[in-house]
């Protein structure tokens, strides 16, 4: 274990993780940059499916090169083992004996196809922890669907509301991927907290569904108690107004504007009081409500004569909520991001520095792991020979007959 880790909050817990494409990796990259060893089970026979998805560095294609598999995998290291061979499986079982936490989101049966479920591996390490991340949950009459992040989205009622009114719905990123991912971190965390106390590991079943639509609390009690049924507004608000996307100076442009109630004769200060702002229908919220589409324009006059930052700087003197809409150029090239952590820049043994996602929280004392994603295997000798005491002749012999691999 590296020294740096070795002062972090989850020092000292290992993990073996089976976890693959993105809901269960973006939990163990969690739990290894806080401090965790994270070993990653891959093999040659069923390479992780983010490992061949683009975009690759520079036109690179190799396994090793994926800039998706190296977002999610960063910090844990990865030894190859065939699930499929018996005597990978007991290889496994021998890791799973000394780690802490299990790790997986394989569709439904196949670790108990494999005999590797917490059933099972619970005889061989009582108290560990195991969470188990999947579309609908490993109970219920949709256990056995097959599920992606985005169809996961549109079940969970997310697409429905997320783009403008009439036009079509959905969404881009795979929030649900994401979601699902933080979920079974936080959920790992109060494991912990609970064997530390007891001495009794824990089984935890994580819905990616669920994960997603829990995330719309007030839509679904507005339904429940008013039988009223959201639907898409674009950037506008039904609580307040004006609240938008508004186009400023320069090539696709545009700045978010958000005004509280209380701030709206502030709001109209820093845009120097033009005459409309003194109409009567816009005097109240009620009023700004009904002629949203008339004051959002009387307000675009004003921001397509200025900058984003331009726009920004002027609200925020008066306390207005205002941010630009930012591309990916401008994210990257955020110093303050940089500043903090939220983006760091690590050396891959084979694509050199590259940039890729930290931490979105800062903690007094504490300084992130941070290494990039590892090379398919790079850990063999680790876990086979330091961790498991494997001799030269065995792994020779385990890796001939295709059990290592």
């Amino acid at each position: 274990m590296n020294d740096k880790s070795k002062t972090l909050p989850l020092s000292g817990i290992r993990v073996t993780d089976f976890s693959w494409v993105a809901a269960g990796p973006w939990c163990t990259r969690y739990l290894a940059t806080m401090g965790a060893e994270v070993i990653k089970i891959e093999s040659s026979k069923r390479i992780d499916f983010t490992r061949k998805t683009g975009p690759f560095a520079e036109g690179m294609k190799g396994v090793n090169q994926s800039a998706y598999f190296n977002m999610w995998n960063q910090s844990k290291k990865s030894c190859t083992i065939n699930l499929t061979s018996p005597k990978g499986k007991e290889i496994v079982k021998r890791l799973v004996a000394k780690s802490d936490i299990v790790v997986e989101n394989f569709g439904y049966g196949t670790l108990e196809n494999l005999g590797l479920d917490y059933d099972n591996l619970k005889k061989i390490k009582p108290d560990i922890i195991m969470v188990s991340s999947s579309g609908f949950g490993k109970t219920g009459p949709q256990k056995k669907f097959l599920t992606y992040g985005r169809n996961l989205q549109a079940a969970s009622g997310l697409s429905y509301l997320t783009g403008y009114p009439g036009g079509a719905m959905g969404v881009t990123v795979i929030w649900s991927d994401v979601l699902t991912g933080n979920t079974s971190a936080f959920a790992v965390m109060l494991a912990l907290h609970h064997r530390r106390r007891t001495g009794r590991g824990q089984y935890i079943d994580v819905s990616m569904f669920e994960s997603t639509a829990i995330q719309l609390p007030e839509f679904m009690m507005d339904y429940a108690m008013n039988q009223r049924n959201a639907s898409r507004t674009g950037n506008r608000s039904l609580a307040l107004a004006p609240q938008n996307a508004y186009r400023c100076k320069g090539d696709d442009r545009w700045v978010a504007i958000e005004v509280a109630s209380e701030k709206w004769v502030d709001f109209c200060r820093a845009l120097g009081e033009p005459a409309w702002s003194h109409d009567a229908r816009f005097q109240t919220l009620f009023g700004r409500l009904e002629n949203a589409a008339e004051l959002d324009s009387n307000i675009e006059m004003w921001t397509r004569e200025r900058t984003p930052d331009e726009v920004v700087t002027a609200l925020q003197k008066f306390g207005i909520a205002a941010g630009p809409s930012s591309d990916l150029h401008d994210i990257v090239n955020d110093k303050s991001l940089y500043d903090r952590g939220t983006l760091v820049t690590v050396n891959h043994p084979e694509m050199g520095e590259k940039t890729g996602p930290g931490l979105p929280w800062t903690m007094s004392g504490t300084e992130p792991y941070h290494t990039a994603a590892p090379i398919i295997g790079q850990d063999n000798d680790y876990v086979f020979r330091d961790l498991l005491g494997m001799k030269d002749a065995e792994i020779e012999a385990l890796t001939a007959e295709g059990a290592l691999s």
